[in-house]
């Protein structure tokens, strides 16, 4: 620790207004913003009168109540008039699940950007889903202040000090005035003289602001949350001076910072030694390796949040405990993401694994049944399972004890095999499998058994109680040479017309067996209609059936047999027409 000898009796009041508690500042504009202040300030009033007023004065309760809910109104037109009249200054790191004051403006901010921000987080000041989604658009819209710097390909929906600058840069409040006496002092380092290494701690990081990590407290030299030229000019103006000559420099305390870390993981800023100077508040962040996850601090301000912060009230040792991460469960085997035991994943759940994402084991926000995978960590993977159920029963989440398990038995007739396997399985309650049918060479599909449509290949079952599905396979039968050919005059009008090359057309890849089936379209014999016969109906387009060898000599059974197929085919088609009438 660094004390300066120095101190003068008429610094009183400066030191007074240094141990002021910090308050995030809104720049009074104009009359417009002047009511904004007044409609908060009188919001935080009665917020907090509501927590110490009787049980017994109900009524004024209940009034109390009304007023906050009538500011609260008052505050959001006045964030959403047009043009925009406000400004604000983001001191904090934001987060989904945060609520209050802070986020909202963060809202208004996005809504200026032309994000959706939904209603009801809006009247709650809540960080949900549509805040989230807005974050990620406005990191992803300034790609290049946000995200490059970070090595980032997209947005995070986590307001950092990258954010939080560019939000600053666009709404942030002028600073106010600060007199030259309330400067800090311009000797940086500490080594009592104004030198080189001041200089530049200064001129090299102009530009950095609050939040920034270039951005060191001692640089700002006019407090007003920017390193700014200002700055630079100040400590240049006393380039070469002893600090015991600058009146800035004579009631300056200084303190060192040892920061350090246990296990695997990273700070920032980084493991070391540095000077702050009496009453600077240090934020510092910790960042494990993979594999790893924070566990807690030791001393910190709090020594169980991250990023957390120290105050320099005298010299500190900080150090970042990491816990290694257990090796996390089959997602089958994850723990109830129904964390309340209410029976239902409902907002609760979701905001208590939201709020503890980063703890471990050991640090005492932790909660292991928050813990879903078992990792002994709640991270990103734990909320993104809690969200997945969110709105769901117990009753139909298997890792609640609630979901149904049935068999499916996968059976072939003939030669051929099927994907999945012929074999038993088992699937989840209302789980829809897809199975496809491969015959084998010489053979052919015929139709399912136990499926869900019959005739299609591939096919699917839906998993409503235990089942057995049969596929069969019947051996093709050998074409015949064309001269052989079944008459391509399907309607038997005389002619080979429109009529007959779409009824082909249509119904390529049908087999017999299948109640599309038609023999009349099936001129090759094979028991499939396929292109061959496709192509044969279309070379004799347009022609008369007296033109045509295979009509000439079509025997009266062929004829019985067409003419049968035609009255079937008619059948058929009302049949289908039925149907659809009946739906």
């Amino acid at each position: 620790m660094i004390k300066s000898k120095n101190r003068k009796v008429g610094d009183v009041n400066n030191k007074k207004r240094k141990n002021k508690g910090r308050r995030i500042k809104i720049n009074l504009k104009d009359m417009g913003i002047k009511k904004f202040v007044l409609i908060i300030g009188l919001l935080l009033l009665i917020t907090g009168l509501v927590g110490v007023i009787s049980p017994i004065k109900a009524q004024t309760l209940e009034e109390l109540i009304g007023q906050i809910t009538e500011l609260q109104g008052q505050l959001n037109k006045f964030l959403e008039q047009e043009p925009r009249t406000w400004c604000f200054s983001f001191r904090n790191d934001l987060k989904k699940g945060n609520s209050g004051l802070e986020v909202r403006i963060l809202q208004a901010a996005l809504e200026e950007e032309k994000f959706t921000i939904s209603a009801e987080e809006k009247v709650s000041y809540y960080f949900g889903d549509s805040t989230f989604q807005a974050v990620i658009g406005f990191q992803e819209k300034y790609r290049a202040d946000i995200l490059s710097p970070l090595n980032l390909a997209s947005g995070t929906g986590y307001v950092g000090s990258s954010t939080r600058a560019k939000l600053n840069q666009l709404y942030g409040c002028a600073p106010a005035f600060r007199p030259e006496l309330e400067y800090r002092c311009p000797d940086i380092d500490g080594n009592g003289k104004v030198d080189l290494s001041d200089t530049f701690a200064v001129s090299l990081n102009v530009g950095a602001c609050l939040g920034n990590a270039k951005y060191s407290q001692a640089a700002d030299i006019d407090k007003d949350g920017c390193i700014t030229t200002t700055d630079s000019d100040f400590v240049s103006k006393f380039y070469g001076k002893n600090a015991s000559e600058i009146e800035q420099c004579k009631e300056v305390i200084y303190y060192s910072l040892i920061i350090a870390a246990n296990g695997q993981g990273t700070n920032n800023p980084p493991v070391g030694t540095y000077t702050q100077r009496e009453g600077d508040k240090v934020g510092i962040t910790a960042n494990p390796a993979s594999g790893w996850g924070f566990n807690y601090w030791e001393g910190a301000d709090n020594n169980s949040t991250n990023p957390t912060t120290v105050t320099m009230s005298s010299s500190k040792t900080v150090t970042a405990y990491f816990k290694e991460k257990a090796t996390p469960r089959p997602e089958p085997q994850y723990k109830c993401p129904d964390i309340d035991g209410n029976g239902k994943v409902d907002l609760t759940d979701t905001m208590t694994v939201s709020l503890k994402v980063g703890v471990c084991s050991g640090n005492t926000n932790y909660s292991s049944a928050a813990d879903i995978d078992g990792d002994e960590c709640i991270t990103a993977t734990d909320a993104n399972f809690v969200s997945k159920f969110y709105g769901k029963n117990t009753s139909e989440i298997e890792q609640c004890g609630g979901i149904v398990k049935y068999s499916l038995t996968l059976a072939i007739s003939g030669q051929g095999t099927t994907n999945p396997s012929a074999g038993t399985y088992s699937y989840n309650k209302g789980t829809v499998v897809t199975i496809a049918a491969n015959p084998a060479s010489g053979w052919e599909f015929d139709y399912w058994q136990g499926a869900d449509n019959n005739s299609t290949n591939p096919t699917t079952v839906t998993m409503s109680s235990n089942k057995t599905v049969t596929v069969f396979f019947k051996e093709k039968v050998a074409a015949r040479p064309e001269s052989q050919y079944r008459c391509p005059d399907i309607d038997g009008n005389g002619k080979v017309d429109l009529s007959d090359t779409f009824a082909v057309s249509l119904d390529i890849g049908i087999c017999s067996g299948d109640t599309k089936y038609h023999v009349a379209e099936d001129f090759d014999w094979d028991g499939c209609i396929t292109a061959t016969d496709a192509n044969f109906v279309n070379k004799f387009y347009g022609k008369n059936t007296s033109e045509i060898e295979q009509c000439k000599t079509t025997s009266s059974l062929e004829n019985i047999e067409k003419m049968i197929a035609s009255v079937a085919n008619s059948i058929y088609q009302i049949a289908e027409q039925i149907k659809k009438l009946l739906k």
